[in-house]
């Protein structure tokens, strides 16, 4: 899959049983429910025994111009459940952004490009929220294979990468542990953003906003393209910044790791159901896309789950 410009097909994958029954418990909900408020986001192209995967296609875009999609790479909390990916959200208009990379994420990406060397995922840009491994960690095996697949005949370009501040330094540090000082800046161009600064990438503003999460310096995202905007989490304790992040959004793509609060340590890191929905409340956002939460939780049918996989539009 080149994730570089528009155009794109939905393909269909079998989706295993727990996943489906995720799948088909959000498609009942797109209506509406707990977390909607509006017809701002739209399921596009889901069965009851698929699950969608993006692939790159010369002549097969049948979306709006005007149209964002977010789809849900992998949304696992900081263990993976079972046969899902961790973090990764790609978001997609002329160009791709992709939000968080986990572990996982790249495989799944990978299932999608045709034959190695000379097919790589080629986002246009990824941006990190933090560098909790659940969050960053396909960043490494990525660098290897980039190198190899350009080393063996592949011409691949180096996506832009936004760390938070003095994440240039960090990844040099991970990288004299893990190969070489430079690996990273080998592959990506690196930049780092600044809290409450918007930046420019892939065709899409990003403003990163801090959020509390125990002793890691961690951010969440507002993310806007083509009139549409989305904010997404990260990894959050509870509080007034999070209604602040998703003040008036289209889509809240927001994380709900804890059955309760008191579940949680002090400092506070993450957020139960009940916390996420005070903060979309709190937010007016239009929809509320609840994300990182362990499939041992329960999830009442009201609330709309992210799936590896899922598709929405954001008009």
């Amino acid at each position: 899959m080149r994730l570089r410009g528009v155009g794109y097909v939905v393909a269909s994958l079998p989706l295993p049983g727990k996943e489906q029954a995720k799948l088909e418990r959000t498609q009942g909900n797109q209506a509406g429910g707990a977390g909607a408020r509006g017809g701002c986001v739209e399921l596009t192209n889901h069965s009851p025994s698929t699950i969608a995967a993006v692939t790159r296609g010369r002549n097969a875009c049948t979306c709006k111009d005007a149209a964002v999609k977010l789809t849900v790479i992998g949304c696992s909390p900081a263990w993976p459940n079972p046969g899902g990916a961790q973090s990764g959200y790609l978001v997609e208009s002329e160009q791709s952004l992709l939000l968080d990379c986990g572990p996982g994420v790249l495989s799944r990406l990978r299932e999608q490009t045709g034959a190695w060397p000379e097919a790589w995922p080629e986002p246009d840009s990824i941006a990190i929220t933090h560098f909790h491994l659940d969050h960053w960690g396909d960043l490494v095996p990525w660098v290897w294979g980039w190198i190899h697949a350009n080393g063996l005949g592949g011409n691949h370009d180096r996506p832009e990468l936004w760390v938070p501040p003095n994440g240039k330094q960090r990844l040099e540090v991970f990288g004299s542990e893990l190969g070489f000082p430079d690996m990273f800046e080998r592959v990506f161009r690196i930049s780092e953003y600044a809290p409450g600064v918007p930046f420019t990438t892939a065709g899409h503003t990003i403003t990163a906003a801090r959020m509390p999460h125990y002793t890691v310096e961690s951010y969440g995202f507002r993310v806007s393209a083509n009139g549409s905007t989305l904010a997404y989490s990260g990894d959050s304790a509870p509080g007034q910044h999070l209604s602040d992040l998703a003040r008036d959004v289209d889509l809240f793509v927001c994380e709900a790791t804890l059955s309760t609060g008191d579940r949680d340590g002090e400092p506070r890191g993450h957020l139960s159901l009940d916390e996420a929905q005070e903060a979309f409340e709190g937010s007016g956002a239009r929809r509320l896309l609840i994300t990182h939460r362990p499939s041992e939780l329960d999830t009442p049918a009201h609330f709309e789950l992210a799936s590896d996989g899922l598709v929405l539009e954001i008009l």
